[in-house]
Order: structure tokens, then C-alpha cells, then sequence
């Protein structure tokens, strides 16, 4: 006899490998895996930063909607710290002291040859046009600037879709 599981009980499947339906979800799982993904991310750039001349970044890894501005129209994936269709903005950052310099560094999944995408951009202000901004290559501003927003954008034409996992502006 085949069983049928309706939607509100699909089946999730954690990286220890434990799978657990969506209705047994605690709040201390929630917690501990928000915790391990924030920590991994610093961790990450925090090392990054170590081998790089870059001296401060902001970091996006996922786990909630803090930073995220309202004209976001990206949905957070909460069970793979992810974004897949949309943009997601960070709010206008203020940065310690002006930069001339800065770099995005990415963990991102795209698949060209299917159509599915995830491009980045930057503005130095809430009127300011959008300006594409490649991942792990400087950027010079032509004038210094205080003020940085970020916007990612997760776009495809086929079934396949993009994934942004984390990312991290930098300046020096």
C-alpha cells in the first residue's frame, strides 16, 4: 500500500543525517544551526581577511532577515541558509571611515549553460543607480565613499536555479 505525505509534512533531511518531518522541527535545532552556519561563515572570512589586504567586511550568511532591505524580493531558504530566485539588498551600511577599495567575496552556485545566474551589484547610496560589481575582483570607487549597499540577484530561465549561500563585502 503506497502512502501519501501531504505537502505540510514534507521530509527534511539534516547534514548529520538525521530526517525529521517539517511539524518535529524544535526551536533548539532552529538555533544550533543558525549558530554553526554564522560561525563557519566568520570563520571563513575572518581567514580570508588574514591573506588578503582588505582590513573590515560586512558579511550576509543567511540565517535571518537583519540585513536585509525592504525592497528585497528574495525569499531565505531557512533550511539551507540560501536564496535561489530574486534580489536580496543589504541594508545601506555605513562604513567605519570612507574606502576607495572594495571586493566581494561569494560562495555561490550558477549554472550558465542552463541559464541560471547570480549577479551582483552596488550603490553608494539609497538614489544611486546600481552598478555591477564582479566577485573577487577589487573595486575602486572614483571618489571615496562612506556608504555601501550590496544587492545580489538570483535569476534563471530553465527549472535549474541559482544559490547564494554567503557573502562578504570588503574594504580596506
Amino acid at each position: 500500500m503506497a502512502t501519501y505525505t501531504s505537502d505540510y509534512m514534507k521530509r527534511i533531511a539534516f547534514l548529520d543525517g538525521q530526517v525529521l518531518h517539517d511539524f518535529h522541527i524544535n526551536l533548539l535545532q532552529k538555533n544550533v544551526a543558525e549558530a554553526i552556519k554564522l560561525q563557519t561563515t566568520r570563520s571563513k572570512y575572518d581567514f580570508y581577511m588574514l591573506v588578503s589586504p582588505y582590513k573590515m567586511y560586512f558579511m550576509e550568511p543567511f540565517v535571518n532577515e537583519d540585513e536585509k532591505d525592504a525592497n528585497s524580493t528574495a525569499v531565505l531558504n531557512q533550511l539551507a541558509f540560501s536564496i535561489n530566485a530574486g534580489s536580496w539588498e543589504s541594508t545601506l551600511l555605513e562604513l567605519p571611515q570612507v574606502t576607495e577599495e572594495i571586493c566581494l567575496v561569494a560562495n555561490f552556485e550558477d549554472y550558465v549553460s542552463k541559464g541560471a545566474f547570480v549577479k551582483f551589484f552596488y550603490r553608494t547610496g539609497k538614489d544611486n543607480d546600481w552598478i555591477p560589481l564582479q566577485p573577487d575582483i577589487p573595486t575602486y570607487l572614483a571618489v571615496p565613499k562612506k556608504y555601501i549597499q550590496i544587492k545580489a540577484e538570483c535569476t534563471y530561465t530553465g527549472t535549474m536555479r541559482p544559490a547564494l549561500y554567503d557573502f562578504a563585502l570588503m574594504w580596506k
